[in-house]
This record gives structure tokens, sequence and C-alpha cells, in this order.
């Protein structure tokens, strides 16, 4: 099964590079969450020009992971941040 659901970040969260990891800057409760290098890779595809499944094959290339694996954590990962309101489907 393909997963082309595409992805975009809310604009209205800053968030910087620091050290290959993301830091989100949540100002409606003043916290900041620190992404991993996997989750930053991740958090930089979301543009709202790749879809699940090309975020997926970046991740693998990217950190050598079998695809099964990189899908079901992209998927979770991207379930996460929508609950979170930190990102939408386009």
């Amino acid at each position: 099964m393909k997963l082309k659901k595409k992805y975009a970040r809310i604009e209205t969260f800053p968030w910087k590079v620091i050290e290959n990891n993301v830091v989100i800057i949540d100002t409606s409760d003043n916290r900041a969450l620190k992404l991993s290098e996997v989750a930053a890779a991740i958090w930089s595809c979301l543009d709202g020009t790749k879809g699940t499944d090309e975020i997926t094959e970046d991740i693998c290339q990217k950190f050598l992971i079998k695809k099964a694996k990189a899908r079901k954590d992209t998927v979770r990962f991207l379930d996460i941040l929508v609950k979170e309101e930190l990102i939408r489907q386009v």
C-alpha cells in the first residue's frame, strides 16, 4: 500500500536546526521541543511537497535503515505531529 499523504509544517511555530537536531518553539505554552536527528530529517521534509513514502525513502537512504521500520516510525511520528497540531495534511 502506497502512502501518498503530504504534510506541511504549521509555520506559526518557529524552529531552528542546532547540531543536526531541530528545536521547535511552542510559544503558546512556552516549551521547546528538541527532535532527534532522524525526527529532524523527517521535519525538514515537511514542506507539503513530499508524500509519506517519499519521506520514508529519504530516511532509509540517509540513515541506512530498513524500509518497513522507517515507514512505521515515520507514520507514527507524523501522527504525533498532527495530534500536537505542529503539522497539517495538505
